[in-house]
């Protein structure tokens, strides 16, 4: 559920590997789980509602078109059940045949997340209905249900023994459902609707997460949602799921995430996958970190977080320090920092390149950028002057850059290699480059021939690096640039291949700006494996491994061609950016055949 969710100047590439790079995760945070009503999707649970309780859950509808679609539901004998659902996009619960005892008045709107929950006291016969923590309908005469409480997620069940009634699923995406034994109050509601819970809080009889799967990938072998209540043996089972493609499916996106710090803070974490930094219970949120690329982040980080009182015109008041104890200069990974509204426009008001001035405002979302400052405070203070190593300037893909409404914050999403200070800014000028190509290529001579294509502006050089383990480069030679332009360059390395080697082009701007470009890998054995990587890619994919003198022709499912590559290098890169989010197929004609995701 917590929402977790990238290139400096798209220049930061993973290293190519020898094989195709699957995920060893069997699940990560940030997740929903889609229904689709049509298909009868529904998930079963061996939960016998309580008497008296309460029923929470994040929901999200598509439409407000199925008049019966139930979110938490179940009993019996007909018609005595209880249910918490929608018709036509209005919220209802009730029991027996009163199924609208508490109901809203305002239909909800499509594709926006709410949080819903309603409550029930068997003493007083008293049944309340909230929507985002807000009370919104009370019934002081509702009688009980019947003598079966069994509980089902998405569809109105009889009994564990038999499948729902029909026309009773629920359309749409959920995410943290929760079931109590007591009547949460108003406050309990608001208080924790936004906060991932323990789940030995006092009273919670089963806890569904809803953090499992990956989202839009082959599920197939996850067909129970797992309880995290201490209470043992509640786990529900998935029916009728697709568990692959976009729908019927794990999906990405929550609501449920901690509320942003409100001043300096500091954690220490140990990084094993993707973490969240928050120092206290549903507050206190720094940042979250997902390791990926060649040399992932682990082991023990430290994030700190600084918010100063007065704007300085440079950079947003809130700005930021991520310390891993190992690796600190090549550590890799995907950052998620958080941010105001109020603090863009604080900012706004002493700059004419503006940052965001709302959700919908895309030309401050383009001019938004991360300036990366090496090395750790030198006083403490985190203020950019205090860091002793380069600087170098990030733009997150649009993209990135979210306005989560359900919290009321932005959150600037990533990828670094190295850790540092990191200070959200606007971009004053044009940024100094844009990776078009690098191919690399190994001669008769057994040398190494590297090739690249870049957009360039204020570009000083070029430094060519070597390594022989893909994570500690030497520059072996430097490259003056041609000037602004869209210019293509050449290297030969005058030393022979023995074995694998990495190489990767180091760009120096003239104003001590850097970026880098992918990093390629050649050997001098020409039977290496095709490979591809990133996938699921944002904007550059490379190709390894690749016969020279074929051809890759790149489709969608439907098998349009898009692209047509002669194959001139080993490795390559292909550009996915202009392509729609999808799967594509890469084929070539000695018969390798690969899926490329575009994210």
């Amino acid at each position: 559920m917590k929402k977790l969710y990238f290139l400096i100047l798209k220049n930061l590439f993973p290293v190519i590997l020898i094989c195709i790079v699957t995920t060893n995760a069997l699940s990560q945070t940030g997740l929903n789980l889609n229904f689709v009503g049509t298909s009868n999707n529904y998930v079963k649970t061996p939960v016998l509602l309580p008497g008296t309780y309460s029923k929470e859950a994040w929901i999200k509808i598509p439409d407000i078109l199925t008049q019966y679609s139930n979110i938490i539901s179940g009993g019996k004998p007909a018609p005595q059940y209880h249910v918490f659902w929608t018709s036509y996009g209005v919220l209802n619960a009730g029991h027996t045949e009163a199924f609208d005892a508490v109901k809203d008045n305002v239909t909800l709107t499509p594709n926006i997340w709410y949080h819903v929950a309603v409550t029930y006291d068997a003493t007083t016969t008293t049944m309340k209905l909230y929507k985002d923590g807000m009370l919104i309908s009370t019934n002081t005469g509702v009688q009980p249900f019947g003598v079966d409480p069994c509980v089902f997620i998405g569809a109105l069940g009889t009994d564990i023994s038999t499948v729902p009634l029909a026309n009773s699923f629920f359309n749409g995406s959920l995410d943290d459902v929760r079931i109590w034994n007591t009547v949460l109050t108003a406050t309990d509601i608001l208080n924790r609707k936004n906060c991932e819970l323990v789940g030995n809080e006092p009273g919670l009889v089963a806890y569904y997460k809803f953090n499992q799967g990956i989202a839009g990938a082959n599920n197939a072998g996850i067909t129970n949602l797992i309880n995290s209540s201490t209470t043992t043996g509640l786990d529900g089972t998935l029916f009728n799921f697709a568990l692959s493609g976009t729908t019927s499916n794990w999906a990405a996106g929550t609501a449920v995430t901690p509320n942003i710090a409100t001043t300096q803070i500091t954690q220490t974490l140990s990084v094993s996958g993707p973490t969240i930094f928050s120092n206290s219970f549903c507050s206190n949120l720094i940042t979250t970190l997902t390791p990926n690329g060649v040399s992932p982040l682990s082991g023990s980080t430290t994030a700190k977080v600084w918010i100063e009182t007065l704007q300085d015109p440079a950079f947003v008041k809130r700005h930021y320090e991520i310390t891993p104890d190992i690796n600190t200069t090549t550590a890799t990974s995907r950052v998620t920092i958080y941010t105001t509204q109020q603090e863009f426009d604080d900012f706004n008001f002493v700059n004419t390149v503006k940052l965001p001035t709302g959700p919908t405002d895309m030309a401050g979302i383009a001019n938004l950028v991360i300036e990366k400052r090496g090395g750790v405070s030198s006083n403490g203070s985190g203020l950019p002057a205090t860091y002793p190593g380069l600087t170098t300037i990030i733009k997150p893909a649009n993209a990135d850059v979210v306005w989560n409404s359900n919290v009321n914050r932005w959150e600037i999403t990533f990828d670094v290699v190295g850790f540092s200070g990191f200070f959200i800014e606007s971009a004053t000028a044009p940024l100094p480059l844009r990776w078009l190509s690098l191919t690399g290529v190994i001669n008769a001579q057994k040398q190494t021939v590297l090739n690249w294509e870049v957009q360039e502006n204020n570009v000083l050089n070029y430094i060519v690096e070597k390594s022989d383990n893909a994570v500690n480069f030497t520059g072996i030679a430097t490259v003056n640039s041609k000037g602004d332009a869209k210019n293509s360059y050449n290297f030969t390395d005058a030393s022979m291949i023995n074995g694998l080697v990495y190489f990767r082009i180091k760009q120096t701007d003239r104003n001590a700006r850097t970026s880098y470009s992918p990093i390629i890998k050649l050997s001098n054995n020409q039977n290496g494996k095709f490979a591809v990587y990133p996938n699921p890619v944002k904007d550059m994919v490379s190709i390894t491994g690749a016969t020279i003198g074929s051809t890759a022709i790149l489709t969608d499912l439907s098998g349009k061609s898009l692209q047509q590559i002669k194959i001139k290098q080993s490795a390559f890169t292909i550009d996915m950016s202009k392509y729609n989010s999808g799967v594509y197929v890469l084929k070539t004609d000695n018969g390798i055949t690969q899926k490329i995701i575009k994210q």
